[in-house]
């Protein structure tokens, strides 16, 4: 139900009554936007407009804001979070973003050509990506910061239909009249085939092995069924407003769920008639969860809906204390403490628990350049394309990696010895070779799945030998090992092992119906 008022200062009021009795009052100005939103429980988010009409400030019902500065083009070119936290816009003359500033200082630029097309960016260090386009400003190559060159050849609506790597691996893309793709073949050749609706929903596909899965769909655009690649069916069933009432797996067990009348789950069903209840609050927070044992955890929230504590089952009590920006300060669990500091980009950088010290330090592009527990530091070093190089342990004990082209790992050398990685087109390790005389191979089928795995000691002795065979659905159904002999599995609809069989023996596994 819906209430309209206007107020003597100028503003109209809208008061939304929903099927429970709860009000949500939104206030607008004379322009009609949007100033005040009050939650049934009266926790209110305060917007403030300029004179044309742009945002320039939001407060949550803690208080805390957050205010938007902009240019005389209206372009947004400040934003303050609470905490001071500023993040600086630069533009060009086309209204393009050129640099963005973060809180802690660091600058991302951008750089554009005369027709809009980014054609560099350029991180906090240095580091410089660059990109070509076609006439029609279709992209064409991607280059990064180590002169690694990616290439796409695009179709007439500049959608990719061949993608070449820097080691000349390439991946050929077929489409559909919406663009959409019908096949793609992967650098050793495979070919996957897909069908979809006009809607964009894939209806069928056809694995390069041959074997294949579809999907149908109500009017809705709701997924009513899967057929996996074995032709078990699920089903699923959706009450009104297309939420999902039921789901049946292919094992033929059946969930239900309920739902409250503004949509939030309040209940499961599970196969055995077991339940699990959820209630919220009027504004819509989850306050208490029963499961089908009555064990009843329940949770409680701030004004800005964010978690304050949780109670378990047991009466145990884990409360938050957080910053203006919802950040955990402290935790108190049961009287265990552990308190935590951010730095300006809002990453965790300092940890402090009942029986340890965490403390974080990274690099101007965020990542992690050392953890240091209770004194004990653990170092990391990254190239130019933010690929780890190198890790040094508290002890001493250095590892450094190295890459190719296309950003496989192809050495690793740790104290006493260096593994040599070798990898086929589609980019999965097919060999690690440590020193001269050991190696283990794989082996992958059409789909990437392992099929065997061998470990030779000087070129041709095998030490250990295992292969894989696989259900049409992917489980794995046999391991054949040379030292331990062969295993097969069964299985039932949904992939469970039921029983395993070896050489003299045969267990087997009972699984309760739906788990």
């Amino acid at each position: 139900m819906v209430g309209k008022s206007s107020a003597p200062t100028g503003t109209h009021t809208t008061t939304v009554t929903n099927a429970a009795g709860q009000r949500t009052h939104y206030e607008h100005n004379d322009a009609y936007r949007l100033v005040r939103q009050t939650d049934p429980l009266g926790h209110s988010v305060r917007q403030e407009w300029d004179t044309s009409h742009r945002l320039t400030a939001v407060t949550d019902p803690l208080g805390h804001t957050t205010r938007y500065s902009y240019d005389e083009r209206g372009r947004l070119v400040s934003v303050i979070r609470p905490g001071n936290r500023e993040t600086v816009f630069m533009y060009n003359a086309l209204g393009l973003t050129t640099a963005v500033t973060s809180p802690d200082g660091t600058v991302w630029h951008q750089d554009f050509d005369e027709r809009g097309n980014r054609t560099a960016v350029i991180d906090p260090a240095g580091t410089t990506s660059r990109f070509t386009y076609d006439s029609k400003g279709h992209l064409t190559s991607v280059t990064d910061a180590l002169g690694n060159v990616t290439r796409l050849n695009n179709d007439g609506a500049g959608l990719p239909v061949e993608a070449i790597d820097a080691l000349g691996s390439t991946t050929l893309y077929e489409r559909d009249a919406f663009g959409r793709p019908i096949a793609i073949t992967d650098p050793l050749g495979n070919v996957t085939h897909s069908r979809w609706t006009v809607e964009g929903r894939i209806t069928h596909r056809t694995n390069a092995d041959g074997s294949s899965e579809s999907w149908t769909y109500d009017g809705e655009g709701n997924c009513t069924s899967h057929t996996d690649t074995l032709g078990a069916v699920s089903l699923f069933e959706y009450a009104p407003f297309d939420v999902l009432a039921a789901r049946t797996g292919p094992d033929g067990v059946r969930y239900t769920f309920a739902y409250d009348s503004e949509l939030r789950v309040t209940q499961v069903t599970n196969p055995q008639g077991l339940t699990w209840t959820y209630s919220h609050d009027p504004a819509g927070r989850l306050v208490a969860e029963k499961d089908f044992d009555d064990r009843v955890p329940t949770y409680s929230h701030d004004a800005a809906g964010r978690l304050t504590s949780h109670t378990n089952a047991l009466g145990q009590t884990v409360r938050y204390e957080r910053n203006a920006l919802g950040r955990v300060l402290r935790k108190d669990a049961d009287g265990q403490v552990t308190t935590f500091a951010y730095d300006l980009t809002d990453q965790l950088a300092h940890a402090t628990g009942p029986d340890a010290t965490l403390i974080l330090v990274r690099d101007p592009l965020g990542r992690l350049q050392s953890e240091t527990v209770n004194g004990r530091t653990l170092s990391v070093t990254y190239d130019r394309l933010g690929r780890r190089t190198s890790r040094v342990t508290p002890t001493g004990a250095t590892s450094t990696w190295s890459y190719d082209g296309a950003g496989r790992s192809t050495q690793l050398t740790v104290p006493g010895r260096t593994l040599d990685f070798d990898h086929d087109q589609a980019g999965r390790e097919v060999a690690c070779r440590v020193g001269e005389n050991l190696a283990q191979t794989q082996s992958f089928d059409e789909l990437g799945r392992l099929t065997e795995q061998s470990v030779n000691a000087g070129g041709s002795r095998v030490l250990q030998k295992r292969s894989y065979s696989y259900r049409a659905d992917g489980n794995v159904q046999a391991l054949d090992d040379l030292l331990n002999g062969t295993r097969r599995f069964d299985l039932d609809g949904a992939g469970r092992v039921t029983a395993v069989h070896a050489h003299a023996w045969t267990g087997d596994v009972r699984i309760r119906r739906g788990g």
